[in-house]
């Protein structure tokens, strides 16, 4: 939660200004339940689990109170087990339309092979970005999500790499002084399970702030100027069996492509046709979770400058003051 400071505070609150509000914007402040839109396109197997990540994620560090919608593209094909449990529980995108928000999450898909636009749900989610773009003071967006929006904004193809990309990986912070990686470890260890990428040279073109990124150059975290985007390149909602999981599955499908950390020769010799809860797995692999507490502080700081930029009339899309262009500027300059 944000330091209130006065003209004659310590230096020291008014320089963390990403963390801090001025007695004057803090008295006109009012408070209200932060809307955030948790648009989920994982396939079946993995859409309840998924869900249950990111909600744990955005409610784990933060004491203002977020109010989640759930939502999902309806060009995707779902079993009757699921398409039951989205028509309780979710609305679809045409519909949110008539609703007003602050952020959205947008996760990643399995959409391995083939161009962006041959997904089945894209042309959908285009057109809804160029609604969100207007309404939304922030778009996070996990893996394929990333992939799916550079096409969207820049007609930008990702790139299909020879073989996966698949375990956790350190990243270095290259810019330490942004709002959302200040004062966070320098190496930072995050997972990753893709076969596709986007470049940083095409980031870059397009203005992205690289804030975090791997020892092989590849981007893990990139934020457009106008803080309209945040995108992951890996994904920051999964747990300590997630790959492991992915790791039995591709197993059982001789797709294996080990990585040269994370899985343990414990889970080599589990058999991948045996059934086993994520507890067990957990054990007997000897799994460990090195990055949940950085994900946890990403996700915490997003919200945190979701709410100290939008509206208190939610119809609005920032807080009076605040401009589209460069948004985190003006918040610096209040």
């Amino acid at each position: 939660m944000p330091l209130i400071y006065d003209a004659d505070s310590a230096p020291s609150i008014q320089e963390i200004w990403h963390l801090a509000l001025s007695r004057k914007v803090a008295n006109s402040s009012e408070i209200r339940p932060i809307r955030i839109w948790l648009i989920n396109s994982m396939p079946d197997a993995a859409f309840e689990a998924t869900e249950k990540q990111f909600l744990k994620l955005i409610s784990a560090e933060s004491v203002l109170q977020i109010e989640p919608i759930l939502l999902t593209p309806q060009n995707i094909q779902r079993k009757e087990k699921t398409q039951e449990y989205i028509d309780r529980y979710y609305t679809n995108i045409e519909k949110a339309k008539w609703e007003w928000l602050d952020g959205i999450i947008f996760t990643g898909g399995n959409f391995p092979n083939g161009k962006i636009e041959d997904f089945s749900a894209y042309a959908e989610i285009r057109d809804f970005m160029q609604w969100w773009e207007q309404n939304v003071v922030s778009i996070l967006t996990s893996c394929f999500a990333s992939h799916i929006a550079m096409k969207s904004r820049h007609d930008i193809e990702r790139i299909l790499w020879e073989q996966k990309t698949w375990w956790v990986y350190p990243h270095i912070s290259k810019n330490p002084t942004h709002p959302l990686t200040e004062d966070m470890n320098s190496i930072i260890l995050m997972p990753h399970s893709r076969w596709n990428d986007i470049p940083k040279e095409i980031f870059e073109k397009y203005w992205y702030d690289i804030l975090l990124e791997s020892e092989s150059a590849w981007v893990g975290l990139a934020v457009s100027r106008d803080f309209r985007y945040v995108m992951f390149q890996w994904h920051p909602e999964y747990e300590t069996a997630s790959l492991a999981r992915e790791y039995l599955r591709d197993k059982k499908a001789w797709e294996i492509h080990e990585p040269h950390s994370y899985i343990t020769d414990e889970l080599r010799n589990i058999d991948p046709f045996q059934k086993i809860s994520n507890e067990e797995l957990i054990k007997i692999g000897k799994l460990e979770n090195n990055w949940n507490d950085s994900a946890k502080v990403l996700f915490a700081r997003w919200i945190g400058l979701v709410y100290r930029l939008t509206n208190f009339d939610i119809q609005k899309q920032y807080m009076d003051g605040i401009g589209g262009n460069d948004p985190l500027w003006d918040l610096l300059k209040r």
